[in-house]
């Protein structure tokens, strides 16, 4: 996220691998549900209504493969276009998959309780309105602003993936998610990347100006 080295790959890499927790399993369950058959990693619901989960998961591994290069100052300078093209695509390939997220909550059966189905709903909400005020900002060509909403848009997207490097060892150890994890663990991933963004902005504050996208 903030520049720490010419091409910053340091951040690149980190958010590739971090993505990666979520977009390949979402690959694998989108090459599932299109083949139509019935399988045990899949809800039937999504089988028999594949264009929700698929306007959730195909944009989610478009965003991962994307987004983390938009980190990068060298890349920016480099090739300008490339930059501006594949930051539209992100961007709305993250908009899908906010808005997405919300019908999927709304429509569809979810695991856990009130506090989950909350968590999905606001943190799709809050990817729409983070990435608008992003969008917006790029349109007033104020990058600075652009650069913090685009920060705290991708903490909130990969709150999830946060949540995994807790989750997977556990779900390894015990067999299943506890309930009280499911139940907080997106809240806990959100809360955490969000922290670190706002700690990352607040020390360039403190450093020097932040510096344009």
């Amino acid at each position: 996220m903030p520049k720490s080295s010419p091409t910053n790959w340091k951040v690149v890499i980190g958010l590739l691998l971090l993505g990666a927790l979520l977009a390949l399993p979402a690959g694998m369950l989108s090459t599932l549900v299109l083949s139509g058959e019935p399988h045990d990693l899949v809800k039937p619901a999504y089988t028999k209504r594949p264009l929700p989960f698929l306007l959730h998961a195909v944009p989610g591994v478009v965003f991962w493969l994307l987004m983390p290069f938009q980190f990068s100052p060298r890349l920016r300078a480099k090739w300008p276009t490339w930059h501006r093209i594949g930051g539209r695509l992100a961007v709305l390939s993250a908009l899908i998959l906010g808005l997405s997220s919300i019908w999927l909550v709304a429509f569809f059966p979810t695991d856990g309780g009130f506090l989950r189905h909350a968590n999905l709903l606001i943190t799709g909400a809050g990817t729409v309105v983070a990435f608008g005020y992003a969008i917006s900002a790029a349109c007033r060509k104020d990058f600075n602003t652009h650069r913090v909403w685009m920060m705290r848009a991708v903490a909130i997207i990969y709150g999830a993936a946060t949540t995994a490097i807790v989750s997977i060892p556990l779900y390894l150890t015990f067999g299943e998610f506890p309930y009280w994890l499911t139940e907080i663990d997106r809240w806990a991933g959100v809360a955490l990347n969000l922290a670190v963004v706002e700690w990352i902005l607040r020390r360039e504050n403190h450093a020097e100006p932040v510096r344009a996208d």
